[in-house]
């Protein structure tokens, strides 16, 4: 499945399933068939730009943990 974003100021966004289900996810929306109101694109950027932010910091928390995990590993040949 796919979801195609047809924004009337720019060109056509198509995501695959699992990128389309978590930024509607994300934006409050469940159906796959809609529209996004103009005056409800504010609020679904805010939602994007928190999820980036949340997303990068556990990434960020997850390199800490692998990067200390990796600087004690023992190996043999």
């Amino acid at each position: 499945m796919r979801y195609k974003l047809k924004p009337k100021a720019a060109c056509d966004l198509i995501m695959l399933r699992l990128s389309g289900d978590q930024v509607l996810r994300v934006i409050g929306k469940s159906a796959a068939k809609g529209i996004i109101e103009p005056t409800a694109m504010p609020a679904a950027v805010m939602a994007i730009k928190e999820a980036i932010a949340q997303e990068e910091a556990q990434r960020q928390g997850s390199n800490k943990r692998c990067s200390a995990a990796s600087s004690r590993m023992e190996y043999s040949t």
